[in-house]
């Protein structure tokens, strides 16, 4: 049960989505106090829709740049990344599930400590 930011009690419902709402949000929560709705976009649930490199799996920032495939990760075989190979996307291996694919977005810049 989630709590409502607005009158701080927990009585969030997940409400249906129109079909032009589905493709804006990725769901819609409304209080059933004060009727406040709050809505989460599909930026910050999928990783597909990211003005930065995210991997397809885990959905993590934390990146790093290949020259080449390496054959003993698995590789993500999704149309929409083999398209990128095609267009010119760097392999991209994400850290923690070891999945390597093709994106043409930047990584996140990652401040080095130390």
């Amino acid at each position: 049960m989630l709590w409502c930011p607005v009158c701080k009690k927990f009585s969030l419902v997940r409400k249906h989505r129109t079909v032009l709402e589905r493709l804006q949000y990725a769901c819609i929560n409304e209080c059933a106090e004060c009727e406040t709705r709050l809505v989460a976009t599909h930026c910050s649930r999928h990783p597909a829709f990211s003005l930065v490199a995210r991997c397809p799996q885990c959905g993590t920032k934390e990146l790093r740049l290949r020259k080449s495939l390496d054959f003993y990760d698995p590789l993500y075989r999704n149309p929409i990344s083999l398209v990128q190979q095609y267009l010119g996307g760097s392999v991209m291996y994400c850290v923690d599930c070891r999945l390597q694919f093709y994106d043409l977005r930047p990584r996140r810049n990652i401040r080095k400590t130390g």
